[in-house]
């Protein structure tokens, strides 16, 4: 159960990856990648909360959850960069 919000945190984290690749939304749909990026943190914070409920944490767990983490930081930067709201040094 746990491992399945890890992945559903992946899925969310590939279609914010999209944006990288768009051009920015405008208007309501503005809040998109927001909303993508904020429901991956969201499930961060539920699959460990789960797995531990549970009691059925895993090795394979721990090591997406860490790689999803970091995969997130990642792509979240990138889309920044790509709309112009972080400039390069």
């Amino acid at each position: 159960m746990a491992n399945l919000v890890t992945l559903i945190r992946g899925l969310l984290l590939g279609l914010l990856a999209g944006f990288i690749f768009l051009p920015q939304p405008e208007g309501l749909f503005v809040w998109i990648p927001g909303l993508l990026y904020g429901g991956s943190l969201g499930g961060d914070f539920l699959d460990g909360y789960v797995a531990r409920h549970l009691d059925i944490e895993t090795v394979l767990g721990a090591k997406l959850d860490m790689e999803l983490d970091s995969l997130g930081v990642l792509i979240a930067s990138l889309v920044a960069y790509s709309y112009g709201m972080i400039s390069h040094l």
